[in-house]
């Protein structure tokens, strides 16, 4: 474990908040969760060091995985753009709704095994997928995804530009967030998009949850944003926020629903982690009340004043 000042503002003033364990793959450890006094970022402090993090990483971490010949089939040119939902709570997410502009070229950000790289390659992008773990990479390019291992920065992009980038649920994962999104901002097209997402250290589940909601992803997660640290870690690295989205995750509450079961006993969890209905109705309603377990933050370059062009708008 190693000691860190907060990766926002890079204040050494932070207060404790709770000690966590692994509730999803049960890693052995205990991991403390602090909050920064400053500007109230919640990060892992200390933290696993990140070149020893993949050993938190089981050989059952399905978004490392090759995708599915099903998967796969959905990439190609020949499938047919689902059609838009243009609702900007539920449906289909940010980053599938934008559409192509400028050269189309898209940089996805802890791009997993692929296979959104694959369905947007499918709809004309010309993609390339970073990620630090082999086994990510490895899944890429045997399903003809082009990938390169490593982080951002530190893969060399050469004088490539994009207009779009993508972080989905991998921002939370970057040990040093102002360095990743500064880079990827002198990597950015005329009009660049970002879009970036992260579990809601603020939402209704986790406050109710504690340290068993499974959002704080410990340790793989370093940094644990609400809206207003999202949009200020955004800001102050070159990008201008032009909306926040709340995503409902009724996976997430059913299973935050089963933890404190498990843990309280106590009826209204045991209710909940029975009922599928029930956790999708708690997941629609805190979307709504933006106290969603999610956050999707859609942003442009700093410099740039069009706004962003996604179906939606």
């Amino acid at each position: 474990m190693e000691a860190t000042v907060c990766p926002l503002c890079a204040a050494d003033e932070a207060e404790p908040l709770f000690v966590g364990r692994d509730v999803l793959f049960d890693f052995p450890g205990e991991f403390p969760v602090m909050r920064c006094r400053r500007c109230g970022l919640t990060y892992n402090n200390p933290r696993v060091p990140p070149d020893e993090i993949h050993r938190f990483y089981g050989a059952d971490y399905h978004a490392h995985d090759a995708m599915s010949p099903t998967s796969r089939r959905c990439g190609t040119a020949e499938t047919a753009v689902p059609q838009v939902d243009r609702r900007r709570r539920g449906g289909r997410a940010a980053w599938d709704r934008v559409e192509r502009f400028g050269g189309a070229r898209l940089l996805d950000v802890g791009c997993g095994g692929g296979s959104y790289l694959a369905r947007m390659q499918g709809r004309g992008w010309d993609v390339l997928g970073v990620d630090p773990m082999p086994r990510a990479v490895e899944s890429c390019r045997a399903s003809g995804v082009p990938a390169m291992l490593g982080t951002v920065p530190g893969v060399d992009l050469g004088g490539r530009r994009f207009e779009l980038f993508t972080l989905r649920a991998s921002l939370a994962n970057l040990p040093a967030p102002r360095a990743t999104l500064a880079a990827l901002r002198e990597y950015a097209a005329p009009g660049a998009v970002l879009i970036a997402s992260a579990f809601n250290s603020d939402g209704w589940l986790a406050r109710r949850c504690g340290p068993l909601w499974p959002g704080w992803d410990l340790p793989r997660q370093y940094c644990h944003y609400a809206p207003h640290t999202m949009r200020r870690l955004l800001e102050t690295t070159g990008w201008r926020v032009e909306r926040l989205e709340f995503r409902r995750r009724p996976n997430l509450a059913r299973r935050a629903a089963r933890l404190m079961a498990e843990a309280t006993g106590r009826r209204m969890w045991r209710l909940a982690a029975s009922r599928r209905w029930l956790t999708s109705l708690m997941s629609t309603c805190c979307a709504g009340m933006q106290r969603a377990d999610e956050i999707c933050a859609v942003a442009r370059a700093a410099a740039e004043r069009a706004p962003v062009r996604t179906a939606n708008v």
